[in-house]
């Protein structure tokens, strides 16, 4: 990575998520991480039960207390992203992982 460039690395990716590791510059800092989780929470036109929105509730509800911000994208993805912690990217795309399987 040269300076001024960020890079992005594919960690896990299944049915409905991605998991990616963005490294932006740091300048005179060492350079920033950032996990960003891509989950599709609802199925472009179809149709969308009160089970389905509660469902959706809790996952949002469940990111949000770990830290990640979320926010909605086009087509009934979220776009969540946090700084790495001390667990590192790897072990936190385990914990995401296994929410996924969860669902």
């Amino acid at each position: 990575m040269t300076e001024g460039e960020e890079s992005y690395r594919l960690l896990a990716k299944g049915e409905g998520f991605r998991i990616g590791l963005a490294t932006g510059p740091g300048g005179a800092k060492p350079p920033t991480c950032t996990v960003e989780f891509l989950v599709r929470l609802f199925p472009t036109g179809g149709r969308i039960r009160p089970d389905d929105v509660e469902r959706a509730l809790e996952l949002v509800r469940k990111l949000d207390g770990m830290g990640y911000s979320v926010c909605f994208q086009e087509d009934g993805w979220i776009s969540c992203e946090k700084q790495v912690g001390d667990a590192g990217p790897e072990q936190e795309a385990r914990r995401l992982q296994a929410i996924m399987q969860g669902r």
